[in-house]
């Protein structure tokens, strides 16, 4: 009869292994065995190098399950069914939760609002046509519905059947003299680093092209997340990199459409799978912590501009291959080594050691093969509890963060904002919010893995 501790070290393993194969599921990676040997095929960037190690840490089992039939997909019934809706392809069609939450969010009206989910950054480039960079660019958005959406004001979003074509804007500072021309490049980044676009008009992104040298230019980005996420943002880049390096270039638009994808799941929510989530959710709910208690300024005037500041801390290479080994010996990804890490500095901040969290996740449910080919905000959001009262070491803390998550993650058909939703009803109508928010792209490294491999 097993003991405490070699049952839990089991239900461990387990939780990982479902908690793999969840993953794989929802990014269309297909498993095989032949001859003995474990064989992975996957689309284009899907497997990055952190997927790659937790299959391999989890090939023996892997091959194991494939081999005794063990090995179970998710049940057809469980998932919606997608139709492609052309002859509604631009009809209006609802927002999704998260979607609607930034949409609201952007609102003067709200408490630190007037700021939108937005992206900005810079690409230092060499020499760069700017005439073959705005062509390329072009088929992108003709390629993706997303791409050429707004939001009308009734809170519908709706894809353009047509838009004009998409300029770059160009400047040319290469005959300024060092000082004016980066008064000019601060100009610009002060301009769009804090846009906030009129969701109801197109386009909601900019693209300006700064040419600084002869072999010098500087791409200057503005998005706003209330269409794309950032596997879309890598999907973009990838496809327009492979436009502009070859203007014969082609590929198929994907088979169905985001807004086929939204519409499908609407009916999500009646699906036993979410009823199981919901009983979980709703049977902790009345125990959860609140958000981590941060000091704020008093001062927090509806009138005043807010603005959003970036704060960044740089590592070797080194530095982090020797922070995801030391994480590995421990049975910890990297990404709950980063969380565990976020979390100590909130310990330190909030003055507890049991909160809430939000995480977002990348949740594009594998309702047909062309999912991860699609532009458009499938983010999810899920509410994290994180208790560290009675955790002795930052490898503990990192542990306990990581099964919470895990056993969370298999019930993450229900989201943050339905919990929030829920809270509030059960608490008067008293709002409940959890405005700390952790995002980890590490499973989207952005690199372009090959389309199969074989795990020896």
């Amino acid at each position: 009869m097993r003991n405490a501790p070699e049952r839990d070290a089991r239900d461990s393993r387990e939780s990982l292994m479902q908690d793999l194969l969840s993953v794989l599921s929802e990014r269309n990676v297909k498993l095989e065995v032949r001859n003995g040997k474990l064989h992975v095929s996957a689309p284009a960037g899907v497997l990055t190098s952190e997927l790659q190690q937790a299959i391999t840490l989890q090939k023996e089992t892997l091959i194991d399950m494939l081999e005794s039939a063990a090995f179970i997909r998710p049940v057809e019934s469980e998932l919606p069914e997608v139709t492609p809706d052309s002859a509604n392809r631009y009809e209006p069609f609802p927002l999704t939760d998260v979607q609607h939450a930034y949409w609201v969010g952007r609102s003067a009206q709200m408490e630190l609002g007037s700021v939108s989910t937005h992206f900005y950054f810079e690409l230092e480039c060499g020499a760069l046509d700017a005439r073959r960079l705005t062509n390329s660019f072009r088929k992108v958005i003709q390629l993706h519905d997303m791409l050429r959406a707004v939001i009308d004001v009734n809170g519908q979003q709706r894809v353009l059947e047509t838009v004009p074509d998409y300029e770059i804007a160009v400047l040319d500072l290469r005959d300024l003299d060092p000082e004016e021309r980066d008064q000019e490049l601060l100009r610009v980044r002060s301009e769009m680093s804090q846009q906030v676009f009129a969701c109801d008009q197109w386009p909601l992104f900019e693209i300006r092209l700064a040419h600084i040298s002869d072999v010098h230019s500087r791409l200057c980005l503005s998005w706003d997340f209330l269409m794309v996420d950032a596997w879309s943002l890598m999907l973009i880049f990838r496809q327009w990199f492979d436009f502009f390096q070859d203007p014969v270039y082609q590929v198929e638009a994907p088979g169905i459409t985001f807004r086929d994808y939204v519409v499908a799941q609407a009916g999500s929510k009646e699906q036993p799978a979410y009823e199981i989530s919901k009983r979980y959710w709703w049977d902790r709910l009345d125990q959860l912590p609140a958000a981590p208690q941060l000091p704020v300024h008093s001062n927090k005037d509806r009138r005043h501009k807010h603005e959003f500041q970036r704060r960044r801390l740089r590592i070797s290479a080194t530095e982090w291959n020797a922070i995801k080994t030391r994480a590995r010996k421990s049975g910890i990804t990297p990404t709950n080594a980063l969380l565990g890490a976020f979390s100590e500095v909130l310990n330190l901040w909030s003055g507890t050691r049991h909160y809430c969290l939000n995480l977002t996740l990348f949740n594009r449910i594998p309702v047909h093969p062309d999912v991860t080919a699609i532009v458009g905000d499938f983010t999810t959001l899920m509410a994290l509890e994180i208790d560290a009262r009675q955790c002795v070491s930052f490898a503990d803390l990192c542990s306990r963060i990581q099964t919470q998550f895990l056993q969370d993650y298999d019930h993450r058909r229900v989201n943050a904002l339905d919990i929030l939703r829920e809270l509030g009803k059960r608490r008067g109508g008293q709002q409940a919010i959890l405005p700390v928010v952790f995002t980890s792209t590490l499973m989207l490294d952005g690199k372009r893995s090959n389309d199969a491999s074989v795990l020896e």
